[in-house]
């Protein structure tokens, strides 16, 4: 199937997205399905190949592929990302990326080794970010936006990042507060 759904209608799309799902495994049968919108690719998935250019870039399961990247086209393509660049620095069993002389942010160590003071970029996803506000806040919000369920909050550490947070807790322009996140959520992309 080569993107079937392009032309409907958000309702319509999930509804279509349902009946296609359950009929090939109703039939029990292998289906190639070709989409540029994430949702579908994730949600009708059992298995993913995210490709570029003719390239297959990342394969695996959507859960895999959405949590390890690997790549930034495919941390792009799928789901929400915060880019963040910075050089590579290694801390024992961490590594660093050190933003600038005040910032850096520590994650678990690449797969691949790198060298000491590499130009390397990452990836913070919206919904693992949390927030606390404490006497240290640091961070301030540019934007708050409501989408229905959530709230995307715009902030800036090095461009515009995001992150996610509950209607209960708006964080309103100018707002200050913490960010935090464990170190095995920052995930450090090869290219």
């Amino acid at each position: 199937m080569d993107e079937p759904l392009s032309a409907l209608d958000a309702k319509l799309r999930e509804e279509m997205r349902e009946e296609i799902t359950n009929l090939v495994r109703e039939l029990n049968i292998t289906t190639i399905y070709v989409t540029h919108d994430q949702v579908e690719a994730l949600t009708m998935s059992d298995r993913m190949f995210v490709m570029d250019h003719g390239k297959i870039l990342r394969e695996g399961t959507p859960l895999a592929i959405y949590e390890d990247p690997q790549v930034s086209f495919v941390a792009a393509f799928i789901g929400k990302s915060n880019f963040v660049k910075g050089y590579y620095q290694k801390d024992g069993e961490d590594a660093l990326i050190k933003l600038n002389e005040n910032l850096i942010i520590r994650s678990v160590l690449p797969k691949d080794e790198l060298e000491e003071g590499q130009k390397v970029s990452a990836i913070l996803r919206p919904e693992k970010i949390t927030v606390a506000e404490s006497v240290e806040n640091v961070n301030r919000t540019v934007r708050s936006i409501f989408l229905g369920d959530i709230y995307e909050t715009h902030f800036q550490i090095d461009g515009d990042l995001v992150f996610k947070v509950p209607l209960d807790k708006e964080y309103p322009a100018g707002k200050t507060f913490h960010l935090m996140f464990n170190k095995e959520e920052v995930k450090i992309l090869v290219k």
